[in-house]
């Protein structure tokens, strides 16, 4: 009877075990097209970022042009 009710409790946790990964499979599916959207929004963002970087070096060579200009007229 013993080993009967061991058997008993190997098998209960393979059956658990396997609806466990079932689901975390599952679940992972879908963390990956919750990650493939956060992806493509912080591409966004990384472009946007990009671009105020770009900006702001043509504004300070800009700033910087003035005053290296205005240094050697001044």
């Amino acid at each position: 009877p013993l080993y009967s009710s061991a058997a008993s409790d190997v098998y209960k946790r393979q059956v658990y075990y396997d609806n466990t990964s079932l689901k975390a499979k599952h679940e992972r599916k879908k963390s990956l097209e919750e990650l493939t959207k956060e992806n493509k929004e912080l591409k966004t963002r990384l472009q946007a970022t990009e671009d105020d970087l770009t900006n702001t070096q043509v504004a300070l060579t800009e700033v910087y042009e003035l005053l290296a200009g205005g240094g050697a007229n001044g």
